[in-house]
């Protein structure tokens, strides 16, 4: 089973506790080895905190909203843009889910 987590920062102990609890739920729960793609702020960073040795189960990547709309100034493109791609990230979401 591939599990998503979606905008969560490792480096954040609240958030890294969050994510290991839910780790540890589903893995009990679901019983076969479940695959969490982690989609962080920071996934170079979380990698080396969380290594695959330790936790093989977790696959760090970037935040696409991180690129795309991390800076706010410009034009006001990235918040007339967001809404779209969170609508976008969604339909993503429930079409895999």
């Amino acid at each position: 089973m591939n599990i998503v987590v979606e905008n969560t920062v490792c480096l954040n102990t609240g958030d890294a506790a969050i994510l290991l609890a839910i780790r540890h739920i589903l893995k009990a729960v679901v019983g076969d080895e479940p695959r969490f793609f982690v989609f962080d702020s920071q996934p170079e960073v979380a990698a080396k905190l969380y290594p695959k040795k330790d936790y093989p189960d977790l696959e760090f990547h970037k935040l696409l909203s991180e690129t795309m709309f991390r800076y706010s100034y410009g034009n006001g493109m990235k918040h007339r843009l967001k809404p779209l791609y969170n609508r976008l990230v969604l339909q993503v979401l429930q079409r895999f889910g």
